[in-house]
């Protein structure tokens, strides 16, 4: 009889605890990072007289349910699409500082200048047009000025990016310790704290958006995380990063608090690195070599000519100083007095056109990498779209492999509430079912006690 009654009470607490896991789930059937939760049962059985007698049922544990290698599938696509998607945002500012969509792009203010110096060439003696020439020559090199503090502005905004993520990098280190210790808690009790666990895939989701990493659980259940193979995270111990800055050879460091340099492999932070170090000075570098040799040839050409009234060569149209795009400008003199511009190749000669015809035929002549200015120009503004054009299309891909492996994960950890509803309804049969086991059990002992009274 005693045995009657501990297996309908096992069949009661089992199907009620299996039932609050059931209503655990449906809760938070649209919480984000979620597993669902599967009680698994077992039965219960003692040896008596040389035969199995059996004992009831009870709750072996709780699992949770949730593929470990889709996870790290999704951390490395996710890290993947950090880095792409972070080069993405950059190339589109770029892209809006280069591309106008109308002749006020560099290429356009080029072949405007060039333009007013072959109008010129009809009427060399004409001041209006000379004024022109001049108002076209500084519209030009402002648009210089401008590309070039516009890069500086996007290159300076791409470092302070990368310091903040170290600081978010840290900043998931340190949640994650916290988790580990609820996690080891749990785990040096016989019990799992699925939440946190929860809780530590979507850390690791966010900081592999951010940074390469790899991990392992050890043996009290807390999370290892490494980075370029230096363990930064031991349990609730973390190693914090620290970015270094050397602005002026446009190098950025991440180290440790020793002072050890770090890889960060992939993600936001290898982006962004690769922006401030190589591709945003690879442009500036571009722009600066552009605008030095416009400088540098349209000068040479220029100081063989005669100045309108006939008194001299050697006269420099733009600042033979300013040799960068951030600095190139029309000489002052030529600015204040536009008849110093040297069109004739001879002296006393007001109508002679030669020297400003050699001039024009630099817009197309092969003096920077064997194509002309515009041409590079025309090079230098498009590369970004090319390259985002190119950046989109994995993006693009590797959202499709990641949309693929999280529908994956969602079949095996994502709440069907179908499901749910049919396993409440088993398990209130089976809570229905015990309590009926009870209630025979107490009208069998009633009986037996009626009989010996």
């Amino acid at each position: 009889m005693k045995e009657l009654f501990e297996i309908s009470k096992r069949g009661l607490l089992t199907a009620q605890r299996a039932n609050a896991a059931i209503g655990h789930n449906i809760a938070n059937a649209n919480t984000d990072g979620y597993s669902r939760q599967r009680v698994v049962l077992s039965p219960l059985d003692m040896k008596r007289n040389g035969y199995s007698l059996g004992r009831g049922v009870e709750v072996q544990d709780i699992q949770r349910l949730r593929s470990n290698l889709l996870d790290k599938q999704i951390f490395r696509a996710e890290n993947q699409l950090g880095g792409l998607q972070r080069k993405a945002v950059v190339l589109h500012q770029v892209e809006g500082l280069l591309i106008t969509g109308n002749e006020n792009d560099l290429d356009g203010m080029i072949d405007g200048f060039f333009n007013a110096l072959s109008e010129l060439s009809n009427t060399p003696q004409d001041k209006n047009l000379r004024k022109i020439v001049v108002s076209k020559a500084e519209t030009m090199t402002m648009k210089f000025r401008n590309t070039a503090e516009g890069l500086s502005d996007i290159k300076d905004g791409v470092e302070q990016k990368a310091k903040t993520v170290v600081g978010e990098i840290n900043s998931l280190l340190k949640d994650l310790a916290g988790l580990n210790t609820s996690i080891s808690l749990s785990e040096a009790k016989g019990t799992s704290d699925h939440n946190s666990k929860d809780i530590q895939v979507q850390k690791l989701k966010e900081l592999s958006g951010l940074i390469d990493i790899e991990t392992k659980t050890d043996k009290n259940g807390a999370l290892e995380v490494t980075i370029d193979g230096i363990k930064v995270l031991s349990g609730n111990k973390v190693t914090e990063l620290k970015a270094q800055v050397d602005v002026l050879n446009s190098r950025f460091h991440v180290r440790l608090e020793n002072g050890k340099a770090i890889n960060p492999g992939g993600g936001q932070l290898a982006a962004d690195i690769e922006l401030y170090e190589d591709i945003l000075p690879g442009m500036m570098s571009e722009l600066d070599t552009l605008a030095a040799t416009l400088v540098e040839e349209f000068n040479a050409v220029h100081r063989l000519g005669y100045e309108l009234d006939g008194t001299g060569t050697g006269q420099d149209f733009f600042d033979p100083a300013g040799t960068t795009a951030a600095t190139m400008g029309v000489a002052a003199n030529i600015v204040n007095n536009p008849s110093l511009i040297a069109a004739s190749s001879q002296p006393d000669e007001p109508g002679n056109n030669s020297n400003l015809l050699d001039l024009v035929q630099l817009r197309e002549a092969p003096l920077l990498n064997n194509r002309s200015f515009s041409f590079n120009a025309t090079q230098l503004i498009s590369g970004p779209g090319i390259e985002l054009s190119e950046i989109q299309t994995q993006i693009d891909s590797k959202t499709s492999e990641q949309t693929m492996l999280m529908n994956q994960q969602e079949s095996i950890a994502g709440v069907n509430l179908d499901e749910e509803m049919t396993n409440l309804i088993m398990f209130q049969n089976a809570y229905q079912a015990s309590a009926r086991v009870l209630g025979a059990a107490q009208q069998m002992y009633d009986t037996l006690l009626s009989i010996v009274r």
